[in-house]
């Protein structure tokens, strides 16, 4: 969700611990933990405005399970290298990914406005 919203469920009720189950409260850590079995992240790189297709102050809020998307990962290439600044060894490697939506059913979106 984005940060306007976050900070409006920071002022509300659920700022107290007991009410979300997390041994913290969300004003102390900064992370918004889980309402009603929903583990809630903020992101500044959600779509809004009027060049993604939305009216202008509209934002796009994504939810789904885990069983809607998949993400693999690998290391392709290592290599050893001497280091140009220190009298070390330096590591660099190539790392490769991807994801994919394998059961749309399992997401949702919904746009949403201030106010």
């Amino acid at each position: 969700m984005p940060a306007w919203i976050s900070s409006q469920i920071k002022m509300s009720e659920l700022r107290d611990a007991s009410l979300t189950g997390d041994g913290t409260s969300i004003l102390r850590n900064g992370r918004l933990g889980m309402v009603d079995r929903f583990t809630i992240y903020v992101s500044n790189l959600l779509p809004t405005g009027a060049i993604t297709g939305l009216a202008a102050g509209e934002w796009v809020i994504y939810a789904g399970t885990q069983h809607a998307l998949t993400l693999a990962s690998q290391i392709n290439n290592v290599e050893t290298m001497r280091s140009e600044m220190t009298f070390g060894n330096i590591l660099r490697g190539l790392q490769v990914y991807g994801s994919k939506v394998l059961d749309g059913t399992a997401l949702a979106q919904a746009i949403v406005t201030p106010g």
